[in-house]
């Protein structure tokens, strides 16, 4: 027996007693697990400090709790549970034959991930257990900002000068401090994954969230690191293709119009006038004058129907 065959044996082994422990007041994980291979080099339990996975939904946003992995065990594998969907005890679980995306950073930068195709995967049944291997590279690092190349374009609330293709409106999602980058790559393999590092002439604002301008819409990209860490830098990981590529198009090409924007909200509000003093005194004089006689008048033509 090989030593993959035996380390899958355990996997199995370890996921049948965990599943055996659950109660029935719990859905037992869809558990996946394998080996982790970067720039050609398989990971052990040694060397993979400062590794981390993260399993989420394809839309990037997350499982509750959360599906993920910091440390390889003694086999030299990743384990991660995925919570499944239970209509009352977890609604925020995955479904089974749900098509999954697997995440993969190196002290919190992002690494490309060549297999699974893709980097997905399908949630199995609630108990299974799927080997799945991650063979990943190190990803391109691009540095941009106002003095390296990057167009930046100000605004406050929407753009005043727009990045070219996109539409200008009168309202936006956000408040932009720096504007909206606008910056291209080309030459990559197709499908590869970039990570690029934006500067900012002053300090990012705390609330700040990273925005997006695609086909027309502006939506809240996550895939940011260090928007809210109190410096002047934050970092954008995109994939050749796939959300957050401005032509989603697998072409070695790479294009985002987006920056950091503060959330703001649609509704105005209006101001009641209010009266002045000399307002005040003319308001009551009308009611003491006019108001008697037209309560009077009222009076006298009800007291005429009656007869």
């Amino acid at each position: 027996m090989s030593y993959k065959n035996i380390s899958f044996f355990v996997f199995l082994l370890c996921t049948s007693l965990i599943c055996s422990r659950t109660t029935n007041a719990t859905t037992p994980p869809a558990r996946i697990g394998g080996t982790i291979t970067v720039d050609g080099t398989m990971l052990t339990q040694a060397t993979s400090t400062g590794y981390s996975i993260i399993v989420t939904r394809q839309d990037l946003s997350s499982y509750q709790p959360t599906a993920e992995c910091n440390s390889l065990n003694s086999l030299n594998w990743y384990l991660i549970d995925l919570p499944m969907y239970h209509v009352t005890l977890n609604p925020e679980g995955a479904n089974p034959g749900d098509t999954a995306k697997i995440l993969l950073y190196h002290n919190g930068v992002a690494l490309n991930i060549v297999s699974p195709d893709q980097a997905q995967l399908i949630v199995g049944n609630s108990g299974s257990a799927t080997q799945i291997d991650l063979t990943a590279t190190t990803i391109q690092t691009i540095e941009t900002g106002p003095a390296a190349g990057s167009s930046l374009f100000p605004s406050n609330g929407f753009f005043s000068t727009p990045p070219k293709n996109v539409t200008v409106t009168d309202t936006s999602p956000a408040n932009f401090p720096f504007g909206i980058f606008d910056f291209t790559v080309s030459g990559l393999s197709n499908g590869e994954e970039i990570s690029v590092t934006f500067t900012t002439p002053t300090a990012i604002p705390k609330n700040c969230l990273y925005y997006k301008y695609q086909n027309g819409n502006f939506f809240e990209y996550n895939r940011v690191s260090g928007l809210d860490d109190g410096d002047n830098t934050f970092m954008v990981t995109i994939k050749d293709g796939e959300l957050g590529d401005d032509d989603y198009l697998v072409n070695g090409h790479i294009s985002d119009p987006g920056g950091p924007g503060i959330p703001i909200s649609t509704i105005k509000a209006y101001s009641i006038p209010a009266l002045s003093g000399w307002g005040i005194f003319i308001f009551i004089l009308i009611l003491t004058t006019i108001g008697p006689r037209k309560i009077q008048q009222f009076r006298n033509k009800t007291n005429l129907k009656k007869y």
